[in-house]
C-alpha cells in the first residue's frame, strides 16, 4: 500500500505522440477538396463557389454548436453584441442557436441528403464509400452531393 501511495505523485512518461495525423484527421480538413477537382457532365467544375460557401457555413454552425468553440468565436451571427461580460452569460444560448441552425439546415436537405452531407463533413467520407453506403450507382454520388449542396445554398440564401 505504501508503495502505491509513493507512486501516485510520480511523473509517468507518456508515449510520444505520432507526428503523422490519423487518416480521419487528414480527410476532415478539406472534405470537399476531392469533389472540387471533379468535372460535371458539361465539362465545367462540379462545385461552384456558392456550394463551397454553403458547406463552410454548415461547418461553422456545426463547430459553433457542437464542438468546443475557440476563444475568438464570432457569436454576432447568433445575436451577440460583443460585450464580453454578457457573452459569458449568453454563450450557452448562442450555442443552442448554432445547433438549431445546423439541425435546420440538415432537416431542410431531407433524410438521405442531409445524412450524406453530415457524414461528408463530420467523417470525411469519400464518394465511393457514400455510393456504397447509400446503394447509389457508380458516379451518382457526386450528383447527389452536388444536388444536396445546391439545396443547402438555397437554404442559406447564397
Amino acid at each position: 500500500m505504501f508503495k502505491l501511495l509513493q507512486s501516485i505523485g510520480q511523473r509517468r512518461d507518456a508515449q510520444p505522440l505520432s507526428s503523422e495525423p490519423a487518416p480521419s484527421e487528414i480527410l476532415a480538413l478539406r472534405p470537399l477538396s476531392a469533389l472540387a477537382r471533379l468535372k460535371s457532365a458539361e465539362g465545367g467544375p462540379l462545385l461552384q463557389m456558392r456550394h463551397k460557401a454553403a458547406f463552410e457555413q454548415l461547418a461553422r454552425d456545426f463547430r459553433a454548436g457542437f464542438v468546443t468553440a475557440p476563444a475568438g468565436t464570432d457569436w454576432r451571427a447568433f445575436g451577440a453584441d460583443g460585450n464580453p461580460a454578457r457573452l459569458r452569460v449568453d454563450e450557452p444560448m448562442f450555442r443552442l442557436k448554432a445547433r438549431a441552425a445546423y439541425e435546420g439546415a440538415i432537416c431542410h436537405l431531407g433524410h438521405q441528403s442531409g445524412d450524406m452531407i453530415r457524414r461528408l463533413m463530420q467523417e470525411g467520407l469519400t464518394l465511393p464509400v457514400l455510393e456504397r453506403d447509400y446503394s447509389l450507382p457508380r458516379g451518382q454520388g457526386k450528383v447527389s452531393v452536388r444536388d444536396a449542396l445546391e439545396r443547402l445554398a438555397v437554404y442559406y440564401g447564397i
